[in-house]
């Protein structure tokens, strides 16, 4: 992903639109292991808030005290930028389970001087609002799609999520025909793992990437802020003790992630 950013791999980044959006789209789905229709619908069918990604469902500022969520790596004690997304797993179909938080920090400290680096998953998200911010009335966010396609208004479905990532593919020089629309959420289960080890890796991957139970375990314990800080700051580069409940107000994290 941060290669696509090179100007030699023609693979446009940066421009308004689509470039912006797709890019966004492309980080966040690596970042929250996203199957490729949980952005946004399925196809065929129409956007459903309650299933796909609102507008409303992000979280920029810190409930207690209205500034922007910030949280220290609980690996390197340096202080990163932090946004919370909501994510409901594409398995659950009924909607009976709420909407996952998964916590996107930035790529470099927020006291670095590295400015808005454009590989970096929470500035690809804040350009994409920053730039489509003014189109979205606030009482309409909560059931406005945030994920839109090539025309500015559809929501993304599976398919377009799937040509963003064949896009991609085809402008690194590899084989798109091996890519499906679940790559990033492959390559990000990947990476985590590669980081955090498989110990470590495994209960993060399962909780950020919503897996059921029976998919692959049980989850009792309850992972810190910080320690989902570390597991974004670690897939961005290739903490505190606060829980996600006490910064996403109604979540708490249930027994397991079912169906």
């Amino acid at each position: 992903l941060d290669a696509l950013a090179l100007t030699s791999s023609g693979f446009d980044v940066r421009s308004p639109g689509w470039p912006t959006a797709r890019y966004a789209l492309l980080r966040t789905m690596h970042q929250g292991l996203l199957r490729g229709g949980e952005p946004g619908t399925l196809p065929g069918e129409p956007f459903r808030p309650a299933h796909g990604v609102c507008w409303g469902d992000f979280t920029w500022h810190d409930i207690a005290t209205g500034t922007l969520l910030t949280q220290r790596d609980a690996t390197t004690g340096a202080l990163h930028w932090v946004l919370i997304v909501r994510v409901r797993g594409i398995k659950d179909v009924m909607g009976k389970h709420k909407k996952v938080p998964i916590t996107i920090a930035s790529k470099h400290p927020a006291n670095g001087a590295s400015g808005r680096d454009v590989t970096c998953t929470y500035f690809a998200v804040l350009r994409l609002w920053e730039e489509r911010g003014g189109l979205v009335p606030h009482d309409a966010r909560g059931s406005a799609p945030f994920f839109v396609g090539p025309d500015g208004s559809t929501p993304v479905d599976t398919g377009v999520a799937l040509g963003a990532i064949t896009d991609a593919a085809r402008a690194l020089g590899l084989n798109a025909s091996a890519f499906g629309s679940s790559a990033c959420r492959r390559g990000g289960a990947t990476d985590l793992r590669d980081k955090l080890g498989s110990a470590a890796g495994k209960q993060i991957i399962v909780q950020r990437g919503r897996w059921c139970a029976t998919d692959i375990d049980e989850i009792y314990s309850r992972s810190s802020l910080g320690e989902h800080v570390t597991a974004s700051v670690a897939l961005s580069a290739g903490g505190g003790a606060r829980s996600l409940e006490q910064v996403v107000p109604g979540w708490v994290q249930p027994t397991h992630f079912g169906r």
